[in-house]
């Protein structure tokens, strides 16, 4: 008897650190989103939360400038807790001085009115076009809002190169 409850802890010791090196359910999830990404052509990385008050890092989405430009406006457009009149839309309103040309600033109006997708924040960097999300979505949906999204992005590149 003894024997066997023995032999069933040494078989629980050496399944239970290999079970624990599987990814889980969400990880998994994550490593299909950012596959999607990458086909798209986006290139993921982790930086901080531009919310203030948050100190967390999130996923940041980007396309690359199409050529290399150094009088390329920066500005980041971040959500907000509240609604406020004098916000650029509702929730989204500027951090920083920069701001985009009026072409792009009623482009983001326009997707930001139908956005159901947990953007934080929208930007131009030196190195290109960033929107920041919580990565909440999966399957059909993520397909969809990451083409939504890099239709925007795609837009702010292209008229960069003409503003």
């Amino acid at each position: 008897m003894w024997a066997a409850i023995i032999i069933c802890l040494a078989i629980a010791m050496m399944l239970g650190p290999v079970m624990m090196m599987r990814p889980s359910a969400s990880q998994t999830r994550l490593a299909a989103l950012r596959t999607q990404a990458n086909a798209l052509g986006y290139r993921v990385r982790i930086a901080e939360d531009p919310r203030a008050g948050r100190d967390a890092q999130i996923a940041v989405y980007s396309l690359p400038w199409n050529k290399d430009d150094k009088n390329r406006p920066e500005w980041k457009l971040v959500k907000q807790n509240i609604s406020h009149e004098l916000h650029f839309l509702n929730y989204w309103d500027w951090q920083g001085a920069g701001r985009p040309h009026v072409d792009i600033q009623e482009a983001l109006k326009h997707f930001l009115n139908g956005v159901d997708m947990k953007l934080v924040a929208i930007g131009a960097s030196r190195s290109g076009v960033d929107a920041y999300w919580e990565e909440k979505l999966s399957g059909e949906e993520s397909q969809v809002a990451l083409e939504r999204l890099r239709s925007l992005l795609q837009k702010i590149v292209d008229a960069n190169g003409n503003h």
